[in-house]
């Protein structure tokens, strides 16, 4: 079995109070949250929603089996599934129990407020469990905790018919969906959203947690495809960086070619807006094609590189390459995700996933794990070959 192995030469990074040795070791991230769901029992739609509705016990459940799945796994870092915690999913909710959102005065930033808490809490429900049982020890070396991400999902989730995977199938009467840049918005508008998913309540809660426990915590803001999208979430960042102690970000751009965003902005161009906010201390690339990886990875540290920032962290975790219908299912498909001829690593019966995540580590990932149909058996084959079978 290949594994990385460490150098003299090697160069160190520091994640969430974490060491990782640059070009030769990584932290494994995760997989897919709704593919792991999906395998949990929920419908795709249960699957989608369970964020906000772990008031249900059958999707507390099915989210905890998740989490507890990648635990076991042998993660270093574990997500809350908080991701699709955002003011429409008011709507879907009122509607849900027969009521309508028009002209209520439902308390919108308290919604977001409280099922961003109620992930974290149940993320670290999880940590705690798994720390508590014997599956932490390897090789009798104990692992260290994992360290919980809190997801924040792209403003791009807001609008309704726009699907974020940028490998994807759709309607060609949605182009105009996805192609204005800033999402068809403007500043203001998009730093209003984020500024409600990082509340000033949500960034107390998880300060007393790492206060209370002595820890460190990371707020993951994911699939973003827009260099406007980019400069809102700096900014918000950079306003209430007095009050993030303990808590590390990142932002992960969905690409559509080996060079661009999802909206058709540079990647570069994006890389260089985090470069001027130091309140962010990693970036990279997620829910995009595999085989765009790599020299995704050259531009990322080229532009570090250019711009004196290359003590950034980078953080990988692509989709497994199939494309996602995003439209209504015809007659002859029965379901969403398709592979049609593109490189694909979604495979269970050998080692392409890991194989690929090895070059991309020695390309210069330090955190590495999987999006959209990664499962975490695949995270489990990662753990081992990269780890080989021990703590970082």
């Amino acid at each position: 079995m290949s594994t990385i192995t460490t150098t003299a030469t090697t160069t160190t990074k520091y994640f969430c109070q974490r060491p990782i040795h640059d070009g030769t070791d990584c932290l494994v991230l995760d997989g897919a949250m709704g593919t792991t769901l999906a395998q949990a029992g929920l419908s795709e739609s249960e699957a989608w929603t369970a964020g906000w509705r772990l008031n249900e016990p059958k999707l507390r459940l099915a989210t905890k089996t998740a989490h507890m799945n990648f635990l076991n796994a042998g993660c270093d870092i574990l997500t809350a599934n908080t991701y699709r915690v955002y003011p429409e999913s008011v709507n879907l909710f009122l509607e849900s129990n027969g009521k309508s959102s028009k002209g209520s005065e439902y308390d919108y930033a308290g919604h977001i407020t409280k099922w961003t808490c109620a992930g974290f809490d149940l993320a670290s429900e999880c940590v705690d469990e798994y720390m508590a049982s014997g599956n932490n020890n390897t090789n009798n070396k104990k692992k260290k905790k994992p360290i919980i991400a809190v997801s924040i999902g792209t403003f791009g989730i807001t609008i309704p018919g726009r699907t974020e995977t940028a490998n994807r199938i759709y309607d060609e009467s949605m182009a105009d969906v996805y192609n204005k840049k800033g999402f068809g918005h403007t500043l203001p508008e998009i730093e209003h959203y984020f500024d409600m998913r990082l509340s000033n309540e949500i960034l107390s809660h998880v300060r007393n947690y790492c206060g209370e426990n002595n820890d460190s915590i990371a707020f993951a803001f994911e699939t973003c495809g827009d260099l406007l999208e980019c400069q809102a979430i700096c900014n918000v960042i950079e306003r209430k960086s007095s009050l993030m102690k303990n808590i590390d970000c990142w932002i992960t751009f969905t690409c559509s070619t080996a060079e661009t965003v999802d909206s058709g902005d540079t990647l570069k161009s994006c890389i260089e807006v985090i470069c001027q906010c130091p309140h962010i201390k990693a970036l990279g690339v997620n829910c995009t094609e595999p085989e765009f990886i790599l020299p995704l990875l050259k531009v990322i540290n080229t532009t570090l590189k250019e711009n004196n920032a290359s003590d950034r962290v980078i953080v990988v975790y692509p989709n497994s390459g199939e494309r996602y219908i995003a439209r209504t299912l015809t007659n002859e498909e029965h379901e969403h995700w398709k592979n049609d001829g593109a490189q694909k690593i979604h495979v269970h019966d050998d080692d392409s996933f890991e194989t690929a995540a090895l070059q991309w580590i020695q390309n210069g990932a330090n955190i590495v794990g999987g999006c959209c149909r990664i499962t975490h058996n695949d995270i489990e084959k990662l753990v081992k070959k990269v780890h080989g079978g021990a703590s970082m």
